[in-house]
């Protein structure tokens, strides 16, 4: 995955990277404390984020957030291996249909999963243009930069249609990379 545009080794998780997290805690894919976005994935969409997890972990929970409702609307969540650098395998969540319809609202699936050290992709999977929480770019895990410097142009997720009522795909389809789009913002609870 490379570097992250402030130098650091390449991975998500906020203090994951930097001490062992304790059980019952919060970690999530921003990188700093950077005010969360927020972003408008289009109707039946799947996004990932990359994760790169530091130290072995059990995850208890992944939860997202809806920032503004929007009725009749749903989303999942879920976590996917990591295959050279793209999303590969669903690896844990995805199974529950969360309604997007009501705003401010973290929306929490539980989950139980050891992961080792690593790359991981957290993936939102959207049925309508549902505003939800994002991290903003200058909290963001980056890949394939090209440049180095330009915030905008820096690759932060991947992407591509997917119909929302075929249900999260268990192998992650081919995706394009999206360079200067919010990702999704994930929390992730430590079992």
């Amino acid at each position: 995955m490379g570097t992250y545009h402030n130098g650091l080794p390449a991975g998500g998780g906020g203090l994951a990277a930097a001490v062992q997290p304790v059980s019952g805690t919060y970690i999530s894919n921003r990188l700093n404390a950077s005010a969360l976005s927020t972003m408008t994935p289009a109707a039946d969409r799947l996004e990932c984020a990359p994760f790169t997890v530091a130290r072995a972990i059990t995850l208890q929970e992944i939860a997202a957030e809806v920032a503004t409702g929007v009725g009749s609307t749903n989303f999942r969540i879920g976590i996917y291996s990591d295959v050279n650098g793209v999303p590969g395998t669903l690896l844990a969540g995805g199974v529950t249909s969360h309604d997007a319809g009501t705003s401010s609202t973290v929306r929490t699936e539980a989950i139980s999963i050891a992961l080792s050290p690593g790359n991981y992709w957290l993936g939102l999977h959207t049925s309508a243009g549902t505003t939800m929480r994002a991290v903003p770019l200058a909290a963001a895990a980056t890949f394939g930069d090209a440049t180095g410097s330009n915030p905008s142009a820096m690759t932060v997720k991947r992407a591509t249609g997917q119909t929302y009522a075929s249900g999260m795909p268990a192998t992650a389809p081919a995706m394009t990379d999206t360079a200067g789009a919010l990702p999704p913002w994930f929390r992730l609870r430590i079992a």
